[in-house]
């Protein structure tokens, strides 16, 4: 797999500065997870993802604070995802799609629709991995 070569927080840290988000990797990351799963209280997302929810506390904090996501202020509040939040997940995954293309040295993606596709459904399988282990600990 391509993202075996290099490690996801490394990975994450290339696609906010290709895409121009002021966003740290597991901030990134986070946001994935969050579409994935919202509306989603902090707690079960630690629990789904495996990890304790305080690592999560900073990242999250930071994302309201960017206004990529909103949490209701009850106990166990939900975490959903803003527009904003939104358009920075469009934004990680086409530097992501721009950077298989880029792979594929000389390969036109006007003339192969099929592959743009496939490209597209790499991008999203990688950025949509749950293997956290990896960038929590880098994170927190």
């Amino acid at each position: 797999m391509l993202a075996s070569r290099e490690s996801r927080y490394h990975i994450y840290q290339r696609l906010a500065a290709r895409a121009g988000v002021d966003l740290d990797p597991l901030c990134c990351w986070l946001l994935f997870r969050i579409q994935e799963r919202a509306p989603v209280s902090q707690e079960s997302l630690a629990r789904r993802l495996r990890v304790p929810g305080e690592k999560l506390t900073p990242s999250i904090e930071s994302l309201i604070q960017n206004e990529m996501v909103t949490a209701t202020s009850q106990a166990g509040g939900q975490i959903q995802l803003t527009d904003d939040g939104q358009q920075t997940i469009n934004k990680l995954a086409a530097a992501y799609e721009d950077s298989l293309t880029e792979l594929l040295d000389g390969w036109s993606p006007e003339q192969e629709a099929e592959l743009v596709i496939l490209l597209r459904r790499v991008a999203m399988n990688l950025l949509s991995e749950d293997s956290s282990n990896e960038l929590v600990r880098a994170g927190g």
